[in-house]
């Protein structure tokens, strides 16, 4: 059977800087394989699929605002924003 594709229903924080700590919370997530900040995919070997349903993982280097998703191998979420902070 095919898994279902992640959604995205909320990140936290939605702005921070390099290496700050997002917890991401949605559906289908446990089986994600990516999560894509703009243009940097974090393999799934980067980040942690937590007890509670969540993915926690360190934003990338970046600046100013990217699309923040995640994937598994059906497709790809949708995306919510993350600003980089100084």
């Amino acid at each position: 059977t095919s898994l279902a594709v992640p959604t995205l229903a909320t990140i936290s924080p939605t702005s921070g800087s390099v290496g700050t700590v997002v917890t991401l919370t949605g559906t289908n997530l446990s089986a994600a394989t990516t999560v894509n900040f703009g243009g940097t995919a974090i393999p799934s070997n980067s980040f942690s699929y937590t007890t509670a349903g969540t993915i926690q993982v360190a934003a990338p280097s970046g600046t100013g605002t990217v699309q923040v998703s995640v994937g598994n191998t059906s497709g790809t979420s949708n995306s919510i924003a993350f600003t980089y902070t100084q």
